[in-house]
């Protein structure tokens, strides 16, 4: 696996879905990033986050639980 995501996006955003969902933002001095992970079918808020970008990283991982029988 890739050490820093391996996508590029406009504005120098970086990502990648390798272990997780990975997100680099470029550092910001005038204003914070926001960070919203949410579900395009559910419009469930997966993970929220501002921050002022630089050398941060996020991680996130979905696990699937069995579903119950009916």
């Amino acid at each position: 696996m890739a050490e820093a995501p391996t996508q590029e996006a406009p504005f120098g955003i970086r990502f990648d879905f390798n272990q997780g969902a990975r997100i680099r933002l470029p550092e910001r001095s005038d204003d914070e990033w926001l960070i919203r992970l949410k579900d395009l079918d559910t419009g469930n808020v997966l993970f929220e986050s501002r921050t002022q970008g630089g050398a941060n990283s996020w991680s996130l991982r979905a696990t699937a639980a069995p579903r119950a029988k009916r």
